[in-house]
């Protein structure tokens, strides 16, 4: 290949060539930017929404905590009035029982000389 031949397969840009190639690339450089400042901007708004998802849980668990710790000692107040009045009940019983037996021995004592009634 001789020299003139080499020299006219390099191509040359026109100038409308070159100032559709800058315009392209300006174009993509600013849809780049773009894109990343909005990633940056999503990511943002994801973060805020996260953390205010995670304020809302928080204070979520902590009421659940309150509520359970109210529920927990509204047991302990009822177990406590429910022993004090079964306390209360065999302490009648008891007595009653002590009655029943004092009832039948003087059944049993009491002096009948034909059918009791009693």
């Amino acid at each position: 290949m001789s020299e003139s031949q080499e020299v006219s397969s390099i191509h040359v840009p026109s100038p409308e060539e070159t100032a559709l190639e800058e315009l392209f690339r300006n174009a993509e450089s600013n849809r780049t930017s773009q894109l990343d400042s909005s990633d940056s901007m999503g990511d943002r708004v994801e973060s805020e929404e996260k953390e205010r998802r995670l304020a809302k849980n928080r204070e979520h668990a902590r009421s659940c905590r309150s509520r359970k710790k109210a529920m927990i000692q509204t047991l302990r107040d009822t177990v406590g009035s429910l022993s004090e009045a079964n306390q209360e009940l065999k302490s009648q019983n008891e007595a009653l029982q002590k009655k029943v037996q004092a009832l039948e021995e003087v059944r049993l004592n009491y002096p009948c000389d034909g059918p009791c009634l009693i």
